[in-house]
């Protein structure tokens, strides 16, 4: 799994979200940070369920094909988790010295 989260991590650099619908990002990325207006405890438990079960999953693609069974304000949540993991890689990732 720590295999996997690399490659996604160091692809989303190049702008390759693989566990994500491309007309899914865009709309979840439109609508802002989640908020209270979209996201409610329901969906909050859902989004918690799934990230539980994509551990267990072989592969990306896997995980992908998860994620696209949940609901659509599930994987807004998902994607807006994702990015923000994905910022806080970056902080955390030395800088690059050429």
């Amino acid at each position: 799994m720590a295999e996997e989260l690399q490659f996604v991590f160091d692809r989303a650099l190049d702008g390759y979200h693989h566990l994500f619908d491309e007309a899914r990002l865009r709309e979840a990325l439109s609508l802002g940070p989640p908020s209270r207006a979209w996201v409610d405890a329901g969906t909050a438990r859902e989004a918690e369920s799934l990230i539980e079960s994509l551990r267990g999953l072989p592969g990306i693609e896997a995980q992908r094909a998860r994620i696209a069974q949940a609901s659509p304000a599930v994987q807004r949540v998902m994607i807006h988790l994702y990015f923000d993991f994905l910022y806080r890689y970056l902080e955390r990732r030395r800088p690059t010295f050429h």
